[in-house]
């Protein structure tokens, strides 16, 4: 199959201001649909991972003593920070996925109908 010679600097791939400039820098038309299922599987394995920590978000207290009271409040800061983390992440991973969607559309390789098959 012969790909299309289109101009490198598409829309998809210019400046946004968000966590995936630097990876669209490197982005062509022969490496846009791989990087894409690579991210796209990433991004469904953190969002699984993040559904089944759910119950994370309220642990229970060890113990009606003080100590308890204290260490349930200390570990669920912790405990929400590490969830807003990879919460973030995987808001940058969604992000990046809809610029490959939207360059490889604009590079020819999916319909603008089909980039809904993507995530």
């Amino acid at each position: 199959m012969s790909l299309p010679s289109l101009p490198v600097d598409i829309d998809a791939r210019l400046p946004r201001g968000t966590a995936s400039d630097s990876l669209m820098t490197q982005i062509d038309i022969t490496n846009v649909m791989k990087v894409h299922a690579v991210l796209e599987q990433r991004a469904l394995s953190i969002q699984k991972a993040l559904k089944d920590s759910a119950w994370l978000s309220d642990i229970p207290r060890c113990g009606d003593d003080p100590v308890s009271v204290d260490a349930q409040s200390m570990f669920q800061r912790k405990i929400d920070q590490i969830l807003t983390t990879h919460e973030a992440y995987l808001a940058e991973l969604n992000e990046a996925c809809t610029r490959l969607k939207e360059a490889a559309v604009q590079y020819g390789l999916v319909e603008d109908e089909t980039a809904g098959s993507f995530r």
